[in-house]
């Protein structure tokens, strides 16, 4: 009697939801762990390949899917392997006739689809039978037309909302458009702040004010064990994009956001000034990477360049202690100057004694500047207004099946980040504005030696050594300041603070490092002046 063997099909899991209620729900569980539980059965026996495709938050319904998860399973997918999904309508929701089709190209290619929830098989045999291809049509035209209710719902319940906030009314409506911070009380009518959580809200907002980054304020929130309120598959792990999101989020500052449409009608959970100074420090940082708590080496940040080639300027270690600032293109021999180094300490004390120090004449503000700021950022609210009229409008017709309407949605909601980002941008520029007197008189308190705490630690002054003989004569270690400014400039402290100040008060700061200059320019793009520094390459 000959040995029967028998060969374990393969077989690759994909899901799919579409809405951000469902991520919050356990839609992701659900469907991975029901097709693993499906493949184990004893008739069944299939071997999983890899992890599971599964697209999270797309819609269904113009067959975005194609172009993310869905799509790359089908590209990787070979002859003979298995398809297993909940349902047929996790593949799609569009026009019956458009999903038949897609079902059909895929049991061509060799695949078999299985759709566990209902044991529902599909393959190149059985699709070219009647009771098949009738299953597959009405399946995907009920799907379809509870997709297209389902929408219709939506679009009432947004168009209610945003009518009943336009009067100053709240409706529980409001809690689909706003984060867990927020709850209804059925009893009130009213929304009120969940404390336990705006408590963690107002701890991040606080510390990035601060000059903490985002990556090291999850890291904190980490070690203190505080639990995310935001649900995925790492559900409760705080990371930096999670912190950034909460940053951004106006629902936090009482503004909730409908389609483009604001309305001032939550409750606050930070002050707009805290709110607003965020947003100005995230539209500065943006070019900063890394651990924003360690010492600041380049004190202007981002505003340094080369007077030569335009190039970042930096401030490079040239000891265990000493730091010296160059270009970043002499250094890869690119600027035209040779690589000429300005000691740190001559460069930094010089220029706040220069610009800030007691003989410096007042920095003037231009009230004009501001009202100017005001107009653009209507300007970009006029422009938001009309992208999402657009991109609501391209949706439509991408639900009829017009391919083009799809691409332009992509190409629209592009635009429109890039004017929320200029919008961001003026906004921090107005908040620098409205602090500017604040923001001088605490740099001059700093470099003028009335040294403040940063985050409630006191401010350490710069000990040396003693020499070998200082040693033998019985001498310890010792403070040595020239003046308050370098006694400033040795704390790290100040000089974070200072790092912050600085580009709300200049805009650009111009290294000339051959003849050993350096010009400051103000808000305006106006030169404050040159001042020399001394030609020492010795750092210290």
């Amino acid at each position: 009697m000959k040995n029967i063997t028998t060969t374990t099909k393969q077989a690759r899991i994909y899901g799919r939801f579409s809405s951000k209620p469902q991520e919050k729900g356990d839609s992701i569980r659900r469907q991975i762990e029901g097709a693993k539980a499906y493949a184990a059965k004893k008739e069944n026996n299939f071997s999983i390949i890899g992890k599971p495709y599964f697209d999270e938050g797309v819609s269904g319904k113009a067959g975005l899917n194609l172009e993310r998860e869905f799509g790359r399973l089908l590209n990787e997918a070979k002859s003979g392997e298995l398809i297993l999904v909940e349902a047929l309508d996790r593949l799609g929701r569009q026009n019956p006739f458009v999903l038949s089709n897609l079902i059909y190209q895929t049991v061509q290619k060799g695949l078999e689809i299985h759709s566990w929830q209902d044991n529902k098989i599909i393959n190149a045999e059985n699709i070219e039978e009647l009771g098949t291809q009738f299953s597959i049509f009405t399946g995907a035209a009920v799907g379809h037309q509870e997709n297209r209710r389902k929408i219709i719902r939506i679009k009432e319940t947004v168009e209610l909302t945003i009518s009943e906030s336009g009067k100053g009314i709240i409706t529980k409506g409001i809690l689909r458009f706003t984060p867990q911070c927020f709850k209804w009380d059925d009893t009130n009518k009213t929304i009120f702040i969940n404390e336990s959580i705006a408590e963690t809200v107002r701890f991040i907002f606080s510390e990035y004010n601060k000059g903490v980054g985002t990556t090291s304020i999850a890291r904190m929130l980490n070690d203190k064990k505080a639990k995310s309120f935001y649900t995925g598959e790492t559900k409760g792990i705080w990371y930096g994009n999670t912190v950034k999101y909460i940053l951004i989020c106006e629902c936090y500052c009482g503004v909730l956001s409908i389609n483009g449409n604001k309305f001032n009608i939550l409750p606050k959970v930070v002050s707009n000034s805290v709110f607003d100074k965020a947003q100005m420090l995230m539209a500065r940082n943006t070019t900063r990477k890394g651990n924003l708590t360690g010492r600041t080496n380049n004190i202007f940040g981002s505003i340094t360049h080369c007077k030569h080639c335009g190039a970042r300027v930096k401030a490079n270690r040239a000891g265990k202690h000493s730091y010296m600032y160059c270009c970043t293109n002499a250094l890869l021999k690119a600027c035209k100057h040779k690589n000429t180094m300005l000691n740190a300490r001559y460069v930094e004390s010089g220029f706040f004694d220069t610009f800030f120090g007691s003989k410096a004449s007042s920095i003037l503000r231009n009230d004009n500047r501001n009202i100017a700021l005001k107009e653009q950022i209507e300007v970009c609210k006029a422009k938001l207004d009309r992208l999402n009229k657009a991109i609501d409008n391209l949706y439509d017709m991408a639900e009829q099946g017009d391919e083009i309407a799809k691409k332009r949605i992509d190409e629209r909601k592009n635009e429109r980040f890039t004017v929320e980002n200029e919008m961001t941008v003026l906004k921090g520029q107005i908040v620098e504005d409205n602090q500017y007197d604040e923001n001088i008189m605490s740099l001059k308190g700093l470099i003028d030696g009335k040294l403040i705490t940063w985050k409630g630690i006191e401010t350490k002054p710069l000990k040396l050594k003693a020499t070998a003989l200082g040693k033998k004569l019985g001498l310890s270690d010792i403070t040595i300041y020239k003046t308050p400014i370098e006694k400033a400039l040795a704390d790290n402290a100040a000089r974070k603070k200072m790092s912050l100040i600085l580009p709300s008060i200049i805009s650009r700061v111009e290294f000339d490092c051959p003849n050993a200059s350096v010009e400051a320019f103000n808000k305006d793009g106006k030169s404050m002046g040159t001042y020399s520094i001394k030609r020492n390459r010795k750092a210290s």
